[in-house]
């Protein structure tokens, strides 16, 4: 009995070791991208759910914020008993923990990104507390549909608000970048704003034919706006501002950013809300 019990018990761990076997054999490629050297000694690490930003915690009580090509973004001061940080699951809140104090800070984190503004098609004050930059394509229903709503904006906040064009064509539609590229052009003889609202109404039916009426229905050279769409300048200038917008994190249109921060409600009423907020930032920064 106990040696059919002993063989009994020697298939199941015989068939055990083959379940897990596979397992056990399983290997794990991996490849180093960056090395992070802090200046102090880390403690924890967390990265943001998009995993655009990682958190490093040191024994000197700074978080060492960097982007996710390793470069050091920012620090913050939390003070040396700080042993711990999390992440919140929507990003958009840091918790840092000391287990000696027995305390734990929430820190709201705003990120915010760099746009180039400098050579953009633009209209508002120069020095406007609030910019608002649009990454657009010109036969995107949802982008026709915003436009008639920041004017709105602009004019509700005539001085306090600059509206700046960043083109974003989407390869699925065919004529965004020919549209772009006349667009631009008449911005060469500065009727950039006039083309870009007629160019939305007819966002449908965008073609070769519909541009050049437009263009002279807005009464434009039209010898200098055919040289100039065909500008080399003009196209890398597209280009440029749609790798700016994959850099920055834009993969879908309308992209509304106001003073670098990502705006994701975009009807009147919650951006209006937003600007309020932000003027009323910008100026206690001013106090």
């Amino acid at each position: 009995m106990k040696q059919k019990s002993l063989k009994l018990l020697c298939i199941f761990m015989g068939l055990m070791l083959m379940a897990i076997a596979p397992g056990a054999f399983a290997g794990v490629n991996f490849d180093v991208q960056h090395t992070l050297t802090t200046d102090n000694s880390p403690l924890d690490v967390v990265a943001s759910p998009d995993g655009k930003y990682i958190f490093v915690l040191t024994n000197a009580g700074n978080i060492s914020v960097y982007d996710q090509e390793g470069v050091l973004q920012n620090k913050i001061h939390v003070g040396e008993q700080v042993d711990q940080i999390r992440m919140a699951p929507q990003g958009d809140r840091l918790f840092v923990a000391s287990r000696l104090k027995k305390t734990v800070q929430v820190i709201t984190l705003d990120f915010f990104v760099e746009i180039n503004t400098a050579d953009a098609p633009a209209k508002g004050p120069q020095n406007a507390p609030v910019v608002l930059a649009i990454f657009s394509d010109f036969q995107c229903p949802y982008c026709a549909r915003l436009g008639p709503e920041l004017e709105q904006v602009f004019k509700k906040y005539p001085k306090s608000v600059k509206i700046v064009f960043k083109n974003f064509p989407l390869s699925s539609h065919k004529f965004a970048k020919t549209a772009a590229a006349a667009a631009l052009a008449a911005e060469c003889q500065g009727k950039f704003w006039e083309f870009h609202d007629e160019l939305f109404k007819h966002y449908r039916n965008l073609n070769d034919q519909k541009i050049l009426e437009i263009a002279k229905k807005l009464g434009l050279n039209e010898e200098q706006f055919e040289k100039d769409r065909q500008n080399p300048l003009i196209l890398e200038k597209i280009k440029g501002d749609y790798e700016e917008g994959q850099k920055i994190g834009v993969n879908g249109i309308p992209a509304v950013f106001m003073n670098g921060r990502r705006v994701e409600n975009r009807d009147l009423g919650k951006i209006s809300n937003i600007i309020e907020k932000e003027l009323e930032r910008t100026h206690k920064k001013q106090k």
